[in-house]
């Protein structure tokens, strides 16, 4: 993977050090005097004067099937310098829109992941070595490796190569893996986790669980055919893409657990509401996956309850699953939120193949979360979640 000169489509270039053949200067000059003239254009708006009905022209879809307020959102998320890029690529007449859309989300993942993190980022380089005019000149090959090279811009990709057994359990400081019994190591020695989701037991029973981005009714065109779904797809070469900015995974190429019980009341978000399980697992001590804990360690900002990712997981690794009902959260909003709850309706489990000890242990731990009685809310503080400090 790697940048494509948008010139001369010479493949896997060094961003700074190039020697394109193509005056760029004049090129620059050309197209940034081709923005100005649009970009004037749409500030004068209709002949006649007043104001341009709805959205300014620069905002509207121009010969693309591009909704305007999703582009008018997203511009809204970007750097006066992407956002300049951004109205360029919508304006650009001869690049398809399936290009543009794919460009569009590969800008805007990368700003939101940027955002006081850009040491070692290569996108700014590009983006002031390459006008929009410039991209005209790529071919569909020399497109997709730009989009592919922005994503790594805000993403590392890691194979699943490390076995349950040996996955930290717990991280110093993090949450214990067991309520019931805080020195048990349930996960690594048993292999036991927990997942929030809103699906049913039914679906999951029947399908089990493999990332978003490796089903195509789940994959949004923006990212079809790009190293985020590749990294899904591609047999023993799958990975679980994580946010360089953010530090946690990119949910959609991987699935994810906790450890903790009480902690994976979080997933899907904080702000969900509604119906939803507690599902339990047991893993195979040997099944293989990346330890989102442990790079955390290295990275900082980590998960308290003890995230693992996998590339899927079996329908026959649930064996037991509890409805709750998600209350979403307090706070100003879905990301500064303060607190979030969810309300254990029954406290019983549902058990699906569980033995008699694994049922045992269950048992032992939603009564610890629940003090054994049924509607019991359990309420989850922003420090008891996320530690951004180390």
């Amino acid at each position: 993977m790697g940048w494509t000169c948008p010139k001369c489509n010479t493949a896997n270039i060094t961003l700074g050090a190039h020697p394109c053949p193509v005056d760029l200067a004049a090129a620059r000059a050309a197209a940034d005097a081709q923005a100005a003239r649009l970009a004037a254009a749409a500030a004068a708006g209709p002949k006649g004067g007043g104001p341009p009905p709805g959205p300014p022209p620069m905002l509207r879809p121009v010969k693309r099937d591009i909704a305007a307020e999703r582009l008018k959102r997203e511009l809204s998320t970007m750097g006066a310098a992407d956002r300049l890029f951004n109205v360029g690529l919508q304006l650009k007449a001869g690049i398809p829109v399936a290009i543009l859309s794919k460009w569009d989300e590969a800008i805007r993942s990368y700003n939101a992941d940027s955002v006081g993190s850009t040491v070692g980022r290569e996108w700014p380089k590009f983006r002031s070595a390459y006008t929009v005019g410039d991209l005209a000149n790529l071919d569909l090959a020399g497109h997709q490796a730009n989009i592919n090279a922005i994503w790594e811009d805000c993403a590392e990709f890691f194979p699943y190569d490390t076995h349950v057994a040996n996955m930290i359990d717990p991280a110093p400081g993090n949450t214990p893996s067991s309520l019931s019994q805080p020195a048990l190591r349930a996960f690594a020695q048993r292999g036991i986790c927990f997942r929030c989701d809103t699906r049913t037991p039914q679906s999951v029973t029947q399908f089990g669980f493999s990332p978003a981005y490796a089903l195509d009714a789940y994959t949004p065109a923006e990212t079809q055919g790009t190293i985020m779904t590749a990294c899904c797809r591609d047999g023993t070469a799958r990975r679980a893409a994580y946010w360089k900015g953010n530090r946690d995974i990119i949910s959609e190429t991987a699935i994810c657990v906790a450890r903790s019980l009480r902690g994976c009341g979080k997933f899907p978000t904080p702000a969900t509401t509604g119906t939803a399980h507690i599902y339990a697992f047991k893993l195979p001590t040997g099944l293989a996956g990346f330890d989102t804990e442990r790079r955390q360690v290295t990275t900082g900002g980590r998960w308290l309850p003890g995230e693992k990712a996998f590339g899927g997981i079996d329908a026959a690794c649930m064996i037991a699953h509890v409805e709750i009902r998600k209350n979403g959260h307090t706070g100003p909003s879905a990301t500064a939120w303060e607190t979030y709850s969810y309300t254990v309706l029954r406290n019983a489990w549902t058990f699906r193949s569980a033995s008699a000890e694994d049922q045992a242990y269950l048992t032992a731990e939603l009564t610890a979360l629940t003090g054994g009685q049924d509607n019991t809310t359990i309420t989850v503080l922003r420090a008891e979640d996320f530690d951004t400090a180390n």
